[in-house]
């Protein structure tokens, strides 16, 4: 049975070859669907195609020009940068013309001293949907390769590997945190059940 390597693990032939396919199914299903003629005034599909991820919140704060405090619209995109599942975009002010970066969600800063020493971080900005869709995936008990596959199927921009795991390290050490709080306290009850019944036996005796 032969095996070919992808995104760092063993697969078989038959499986990677029918994945490839259902993958280029779906692009050329979203494709078909982006071509068909619609009714809507604008079309920013050369600018970014597909579908977002917004928090309603920090997209209504940031949807007001810096300067003229005019209200932007995303007819008026002209560039979209990806980071993950965060996007900034940058939108023209029809009043006066300036340029200004819309973020689709909120930012934190990365706390070196929550993680794990050998966990070094590079970029200690990273936004909030990554970072909470990357703790979803662990906590259903998927990885990267399963979230794409949803990602794909909502036509959604896929993660690069690279990056989920850089993420990954930053919810790893909460996860792991978590689970440590749980067992400790599981064993704790545990240990005050079996006092119980010892002290109740000890009564009958």
């Amino acid at each position: 049975m032969t095996q070919k390597r992808a995104k760092g693990r063993f697969i078989k032939t038959k499986v990677l070859e029918k994945s490839e396919k259902i993958s280029a199914a779906l692009k050329a299903y979203w494709k078909e669907r982006r071509n068909q003629p619609t009714d809507e005034k604008c079309d920013i599909s050369h600018i970014c195609e597909g579908n977002r991820i917004f928090n309603l919140s920090a997209l209504a704060n940031n949807l007001e020009c810096k300067t003229c405090k005019e209200t932007l619209s995303f007819k008026n995109v002209v560039k979209e940068k990806k980071d993950g599942l965060h996007s900034t975009f940058v939108i023209k002010c029809i009043k006066c013309e300036m340029l200004n970066q819309v973020s689709s969600g909120n930012i934190h800063l990365v706390n070196n001293d929550q993680t794990q020493a050998h966990c070094h971080l590079k970029k200690k900005i990273h936004n909030d949907i990554t970072t909470n869709v990357v703790l979803g995936t662990l906590n259903a008990g998927i990885g990267c390769t399963e979230l794409n596959k949803l990602l794909m199927c909502l036509d959604i921009p896929e993660v690069n590997f690279n990056l989920f795991k850089k993420y990954e390290k930053e919810v790893g050490p909460v996860i792991e945190a978590a689970a440590r709080r749980s067992c400790g306290k599981a064993a704790a009850d545990e240990r005050k059940l079996v006092l119980n019944q010892l002290d109740e036996l000890a009564k009958e005796m």
